[in-house]
């Protein structure tokens, strides 16, 4: 990392959106794999291998669902970290908990129901704020965040003197 400059939020918005499709379609992927075949109603002609486009395209469609649905929840979370650390002015886990609980929110309400997106918010500020804490020892920045945070600052108080 060193001297490398941070990544702008629609960068990051990308770059999660590519994981969220990437790991959506994996998902989907896998829960399709693991779906019974179409049983045959009695009044259908008995099809011992039904064709494989039919089993294919469900397949597919499976996946671009579970895809689209993770790429969504992704620019929600990227929205959320990117728009509470632009309103704040710091970078740390209360971001990344904004995120979480927008994210797990959302994909709460495509059940309809209020109570899931509510757990949802919590669970995923929850687990996201432990999983930021846990990745920065004692709560405190690495040395190459710290070094990257110093280096915005600078840049702001020479913004400020302008």
């Amino acid at each position: 990392m060193g001297d490398e400059e941070r990544k702008t939020c629609f960068e990051l918005a990308i770059q999660n959106v590519q994981c969220g499709a990437g790991m959506g379609l994996l998902f989907g992927a896998v829960q399709e794999s693991f779906k019974n075949p179409p049983q045959p109603r009695p009044t259908d002609k008995v099809v011992l291998n039904p064709p494989k486009s039919d089993v294919m395209a469900k397949a597919m469609s499976s996946m671009g669902r579970q895809a689209f649905m993770m790429a969504a929840v992704a620019v929600v979370y990227s929205a959320g970290e990117c728009g509470s650390e632009y309103v704040r002015g710091k970078d740390d886990a209360v971001n990344s908990a904004v995120g979480a609980c927008m994210a797990a929110g959302a994909a709460g309400l495509k059940t309809g129901k209020i109570s899931h997106a509510c757990a949802g918010c919590l669970g995923g500020a929850v687990i996201m704020s432990a999983v930021r804490l846990g990745t920065d020892i004692n709560g405190s920045k690495s040395l190459d965040r710290a070094r990257l945070d110093a280096k915005r600052a600078g840049k702001r108080e020479k913004l400020e003197g302008v």
